[in-house]
C-alpha cells in the first residue's frame, strides 16, 4: 500500500546551478539554454539526507 507524503522541500542557488553533482559536463547547447554548470550543491548529499529524515516505515 502507498502511502502520501505531503513535504515539499527547495534549494535557492546564488549564481549559476545547473546540472547535478559528480556528472559529465553538459553539452554547450544546453548550457545555452538552461545555464552554466555548477557544483555549488551535492545534490546527492541533499537528496540522500531527504530521504533519512523521510523515510518510509516498513
Amino acid at each position: 500500500m502507498w502511502r502520501v507524503a505531503e513535504v515539499l522541500v527547495t534549494h535557492a542557488c546564488d549564481g549559476p546551478a545547473t546540472g547535478g553533482s559528480g556528472g559529465a559536463a553538459m553539452p554547450s547547447r544546453l548550457t545555452a539554454d538552461l545555464g552554466p554548470q555548477s557544483s555549488a550543491i551535492d545534490a546527492n548529499a541533499v537528496m540522500w539526507s531527504f530521504f533519512v529524515a523521510h523515510s518510509l516505515s516498513s
